[in-house]
């Protein structure tokens, strides 16, 4: 109902704060009016990456719409679009008699945990889930502050519900390799980096936690599965590392599945549990 840009909504905004106040410095806008939930939930992630054989300063994201986003950090200006998850009738708002179906869902496409930056491989990691809704409007849409307001009924899940872990170039916005995952994905991306002598020996691993409670690594630059552990839960947390004493930790969550429980998700869950990792032994420490 509202025309117009409705500036700021589902945008990237930079703020200069070198002053006493603070000033816009740019803003890039990536869906003007949202009628199916598709904001950029993903944090933005600052990092210097190469585009045409030049670094340069980047902002990446990703939005509900199943969209990886690439920008110069600089001024705003796009670098690149990739599409990660299934994308169907997105320009058509939800209709009063309820027959609209648009894709992803609002809890597809790139969630909140979102993804990270491999300087090894000049890729970025990020999940994306392949889910479908079906989605309704009021006739009259009343605004009750403090209260949930949607315009319409809560949209209606359309299977199959699956994900991806993509693997994207940051120079060309095209994926170097992508894994097909049977469900949601929403367990972020870790990526940790080794040197080698020889810095074309360098070598990087990408962890993720999938919704059906494996923990797993993943060669950064073939997307071969090196190692998992099940969880025996849902994750949908993003992992976490940290050093100390000389060991290398990673730590993961998992528990009940949320507001990411699907049809297809295994009825038996595990308790909620926080699994440290610890580099140098080869079973978990588990609290």
């Amino acid at each position: 109902m509202r025309q117009g840009r409705n500036l700021y909504t589902d945008s990237i905004v930079a703020l200069d704060i070198s002053g006493s106040t603070p000033k816009l410095k740019w803003y890039h806008q990536f869906i003007a009016n949202d009628a199916h939930d598709y904001d950029p939930a993903m944090p933005p992630v600052l990092f210097t990456g190469t585009v045409g054989g030049k670094k340069m300063k980047l902002a990446a994201t990703g939005d509900k719409a199943g969209n990886f986003w690439l920008l110069n950090a600089e001024n705003g200006d796009l670098i690149s679009k990739t599409p990660l998850s299934f994308q169907f009738n997105q320009e058509s708002p939800p209709q009063i008699d309820g027959a609209n179906y648009a894709c992803p869902s609002w809890n597809g496409g790139v969630e909140f945990n979102g993804g990270a930056y491999d300087p090894a491989t000049n890729t970025f990691l990020v999940p994306s889930s392949n889910q479908c809704a079906k989605w309704s409007a009021n006739k009259q849409a009343e605004f009750v502050p403090g209260q949930f307001y949607l315009g319409g009924s809560e949209p209606e899940l359309v299977g199959p519900n699956s994900g991806w872990l993509n693997a994207i170039d940051v120079s060309s916005g095209i994926f170097n390799w992508r894994n097909h995952l049977d469900l949601p994905a929403n367990g972020g991306a870790l990526v940790m980096n080794y040197k080698a002598p020889h810095p074309e020996d360098n070598a990087s691993i990408v962890f993720t936690g999938l919704l059906d409670g494996r923990f797993a690594a993943f060669d950064g630059k073939s997307g071969r599965l090196l190692w998992q552990y099940d969880t025996g839960a849902v994750i949908w947390a993003p992992p976490a590392t940290f050093a100390s004493n000389g060991e290398r930790y990673v730590l993961v969550a998992s528990g009940g599945p949320g507001a990411m429980s699907v049809p297809e998700l295994k009825k038996t869950i595990g308790p909620n549990v926080l699994i440290l990792f610890v580099s140098s032994k080869h079973e978990p420490t588990t609290k």
